[in-house]
């Protein structure tokens, strides 16, 4: 499952997707430690039933856009608790850059965290939130536009990771320490399928039709996938790389991870008429480790 909650302008069809999305996703999730799940949703409110304080009971997580900003409450079974970032600007609401919540137990406590991305002035940025027995702390932010977990699900301690796309991508790795996040030392040059994810960004934002692709994805990917490079509309649209978010699902049995899901986000900016709104256009990739411990993309959906 793609690992976003997306608060979503969209249609009455695309609410009761929404609604149905949610239903069997929740019947999927249940019984889950680690969770990431992905929805369209509409505005200007919407409910998310989850454990996020570790009391055995579903908490309600409510996002209402309320005045140009976003709200986030969560009720408890003994409270109600609002999500107040360190940037008083971080819930703006953007036209055309969605807000983004990822679920994620990255302390291995059974009690997630939860990830928030938005877009603001021009950047992005990535707040996380954790319960500390009595309140949601704001334990880390940044204003990087690429952000993974490493090893989010196995043996090892989850790796965070956070980069520009733009600034040669020298990535800073953190772990969690109780309630602390704490940057490491650790090498953090080789970001697994990065080169091919960046060849990927290059490809959307490059502002014409491709002659030929690179030689990033798996043989036997399927050719209906490979058409979003065509079916872009270049003459009248051209796109910006907003932000991209990724963890690993699978692993090998040397230790690599053997599959790595991204979600991309780009502006959809209209070529000919400046007044026409942006919108924002979400892909979301698979790659893939093969024999050699070469990755390539296997999946592309948009």
């Amino acid at each position: 499952m793609i690992n976003f909650i997306v608060i979503k302008k969209s249609t009455m069809v695309a609410t009761i997707l929404g609604i149905l999305s949610i239903f069997f996703l929740f019947l999927c999730i249940n019984n889950a430690k680690n969770t990431s799940v992905f929805f369209n949703l509409s505005k200007p409110t919407h409910i998310y039933y989850y454990d996020f304080d570790g009391d055995g009971q579903k908490d309600a997580l409510t996002i209402s856009e309320i005045n140009n900003y976003y709200e986030i409450k969560i009720e408890t079974s003994n409270k109600d608790y609002i999500l107040n970032c360190s940037n008083i600007n971080f819930l703006t609401i953007c036209p055309y850059y969605d807000l983004k919540v990822n679920i994620l137990d990255l302390s291995r406590d059974n009690i997630p965290e939860i990830i928030l991305s938005n877009y603001y002035n021009n950047s992005c940025e990535y707040c996380i939130f954790k319960w500390n027995g009595s309140n949601f702390d704001n334990i880390f932010c940044c204003n990087d536009n690429m952000l993974g977990i490493m090893d989010s699900n196995n043996s090892r301690t989850p790796l965070l990771l956070k980069t520009n796309f733009l600034n040669n991508n020298n990535f800073s790795c953190y772990f969690l320490d109780n309630n602390t996040i704490k940057e490491v030392s650790a090498n953090c040059s080789n970001i697994y399928s990065l080169d091919e994810v960046s060849k990927f960004i290059d490809l959307i934002e490059y502002p014409y039709e491709p002659a030929e692709l690179p030689d990033i994805f798996i043989p036997n990917i399927s050719s209906d996938e490979l058409k979003i490079f065509w079916n872009l509309d270049k003459d009248n649209y051209e796109y910006k790389f907003q932000s991209a978010y990724f963890y690993d699902n699978d692993w090998n049995s040397s230790g690599y991870p053997s599959s790595i899901l991204w979600t991309l986000s780009f502006q959809k900016i209209n070529r000919n008429d400046a007044n026409k709104p942006s919108k924002e256009m979400l892909i979301h990739l698979t790659t893939n480790i093969d024999y050699l411990n070469h990755y390539n993309i296997s999946s592309i959906s948009w």
